[in-house]
């Protein structure tokens, strides 16, 4: 057995799904989400279309319900609007919830079981005191997993990396807001796309600020750039 346990997201254990695909027999993949509420978190995701390409996972392409648009430039600056550095990357902007059904149901013709609204309970460990799986709480009662590899992919919670041992060898720390770091998007149309636009046809664009310790405060740092000319004139 080969077990994911996460909160959100599919896409990196879909990743690791095709690369042990070789190695394992069973895949199981666990979800405190119900399965309406898996993606919801935020509407629009950006990926990279290599990653598809390099997995072999089939892209979503214009016409797919998941499928918005793709863009191949971005432009980074410092805190300071210094630093600018274009990157040519062609990036997929997609409809989170429709790509991670879209990841789903690849992950279960390959053979993987999903469990939704179920959670991580506590560690399984073997007679070595190594990690043999885990104990999970779903809507039936707990279950008891033996899994001969488990995958913490719960994101900035790491229920079960955390909770290990601080002998066990595996960093056991938490993350905090000041670890974190939190980005504001805005989609917006260029007032004066002749002169703002950093694509050939693009009128519009993607203005991003991040920042540490809260959503909130990368929101004013970003009312902070729009004030001192950082940003090009937008219609909001």
């Amino acid at each position: 057995m080969l077990m994911f346990l996460q909160l959100a997201g599919v896409l990196q254990e879909v990743t690791l799904l095709v690369k042990w695909l070789s190695k394992a027999t069973k895949f199981l993949f666990v979800d405190k989400s119900s399965e309406p509420e898996l993606g919801q978190r935020y509407t629009v995701i950006h990926c990279g279309k290599e990653h598809f390409e390099h997995l072999g996972i089939p892209e979503p392409k214009e016409g797919d319900p998941d499928y918005i648009e793709q863009f191949d430039l971005s432009i980074i600056r410092s805190a300071l609007n210094n630093f600018p550095k274009n990157t040519r990357s062609t990036i997929l902007v997609l409809r989170r919830v429709l790509l991670m059904k879209r990841l789903a149901d690849y992950a279960r013709n390959l053979g993987a079981k999903i469990m939704y609204s179920t959670s991580f309970t506590s560690h399984i460990y073997n007679e070595a005191g190594q990690l043999a799986g885990a104990v999970l709480s779903g809507p039936d009662g707990q279950y008891r997993v033996n899994a001969r590899l488990t995958v913490d992919a719960s994101g900035i919670p790491a229920v079960v990396r955390t909770g290990l041992p601080d002998t066990y060898g595996v960093e056991t720390f938490t993350t905090g807001p000041r670890d974190q770091f939190y980005v504001v998007l805005h989609y917006a149309k260029l007032k004066h796309s002749e002169k703002d636009r950093i694509e050939h046809t693009a009128d519009g664009c993607l203005v991003g600020v991040g920042a540490n310790l809260s959503t909130e405060y990368a929101g004013r740092v970003l009312k902070r750039f729009e004030a001192l000319g950082y940003l090009p004139e937008t219609w909001n």
